[in-house]
């Protein structure tokens, strides 16, 4: 229970409420995808590797949809833009990274794997205590 709460306080902390809204089963995929992630890096072809590679995709199809309904539904011209926190993007640091990779020509799927790798990395880093 802990360790669900604490990973959903996470990310909507650092990626936004939408993230979970619009993402039913999101923690759950994302604590799936933690125990397999490593296991990437071998470099074997898919087919050796269908169930890490099949959650992998998962969470990044998810993490996809959040950065299109972020860049759907977020105004740029509002009081949010300066905000320190919305529930589109998150943290302004989700927000301005979000931003730039766009300005740099980044595609919406790009931006999806950038958010995945921060998401592994700052929700894992803020969890390792309770985790043991």
């Amino acid at each position: 229970l802990l360790k669900t709460n604490m990973a959903e306080a996470a990310v909507i902390s650092l990626f936004g409420s939408r993230i979970i809204d619009i993402n039913p089963g999101f923690i759950e995929s994302y604590w799936e995808f933690d125990h397999i992630a490593g296991t990437l890096v071998w470099g074997l072809p898919k087919w050796m590797r269908p169930d890490p590679v099949r959650k992998h995709e998962t969470l990044h199809r998810m993490t996809r949809k959040h950065i299109d309904s972020a860049w759907e539904n977020f105004n740029w011209d509002g009081p949010e833009a300066d905000s320190d926190w919305d529930p589109h993007f998150g943290s302004r640091l989700s927000r301005e990274t979000a931003r730039w990779l766009r300005n740099g020509g980044f595609s919406n799927q790009a931006a999806a794997g950038h958010t995945l790798a921060s998401l592994f990395g700052y929700v894992k880093l803020d969890l390792r205590d309770i985790r043991g």
